[in-house]
């Protein structure tokens, strides 16, 4: 038996986990945890993979908080390189607590093909308020560019204020 590329050999994973805990390299713990994915079983070219994952919760450094997560990642997987490069992300959140803060509904676009320059849109509730936030993050440089529309509440400005050593206000019209 030869192994061909040409032929459509595919194997689909799927890793199911009762819980993911804490470790050095990932500072995070879940329960419940699936992630899937379909890949060719046989070939050597760089191929791109759509991954999907869900949790129902994952509790993050500082007390972040987030309810039934789903997630979409997109990636271009190199076999001979040992490399994988993420290209877009989408995520849907239930609920993230974080700093003070409580979200809900919230939907999220990453694109990540030029990284370590990241293009982003955000959707949420935060309280009762929907917000919008679009932009630029900059891995690299450690910056962001990000534009935000919609009400923020006095009380989540000050917790920002706070969070982030900084009088945010002043950037907010």
């Amino acid at each position: 038996f030869q192994p061909s590329e040409s032929l459509g050999a595919i194997v689909r994973l799927t890793l199911h986990a009762n819980a993911l805990v804490n470790s050095p390299a990932i500072p995070l713990s879940s329960g419940a945890f699936v992630a899937t994915t379909q890949l060719p079983l046989w070939t050597q070219k760089p191929i791109f993979a759509r991954i999907t994952a869900e949790a129902k919760r994952i509790q993050l450094p500082r007390d972040t908080r987030i309810e039934n997560l789903r997630a979409t990642f997109r990636a271009r997987l190199s076999r001979a390189e040992s490399k994988i490069e993420l290209r877009q992300t989408d995520l849907e959140i239930g609920i993230l607590q974080t700093m003070g803060i409580s979200a809900r509904a919230i939907s999220a676009h990453l694109d990540s093909r030029d990284f370590p320059r990241i293009e982003s849109q955000l959707l949420a509730m935060v309280g009762t308020e929907p917000v919008e936030i679009t932009g630029q993050v900059d891995v690299a440089k450690r910056s962001a560019r990000l534009n935000a529309v919609g009400r923020f509440d006095p009380e989540l400005m000050e917790v920002l204020n706070q969070q982030t050593g900084h009088n945010i206000r002043r950037f907010v019209d």
